[in-house]
């Protein structure tokens, strides 16, 4: 039994990114990992044109995520991707995708 069906774990990856299908991107990947203990952290980035930045992170079963977009750029977004989800799901604050919460709940 591999460690992510052992453990029931999520790979959710949060890509804040800038879509050009005429652009050739560079991405940054991130590791979104906790000091043991914690419950919080902050990860800074920046893009630059149609660059895109990736945070993975893992998560189990009744987990939350909060992430910000913390811009004035009316040309940045937040989705997430899953290798259970058919497709990416639009995080932003007004998205279709959210509840009336403000969340969204994986559907597994």
């Amino acid at each position: 039994m591999n460690l992510l069906s052992r453990f029931n774990v999520a790979i959710l990856t949060l890509s804040l990114s800038v879509f050009s299908n005429l652009a050739i991107a560079e991405k940054s990947i991130q590791d979104i990992r906790f000091k043991k203990g914690a419950t919080s952290g902050e990860y800074v980035g920046t893009v630059n044109g149609y660059d895109y930045n990736d945070y993975v992170f893992y998560a189990k079963k009744g987990q939350s995520l909060t992430a910000t977009l913390d811009t004035t750029s009316t040309k940045l977004w937040m989705r997430l991707f899953n290798q259970h989800l058919p497709d990416s799901i639009d995080i932003d604050e007004y998205s279709s995708s959210l509840n009336d919460q403000g969340a969204y709940i994986l559907p597994y």
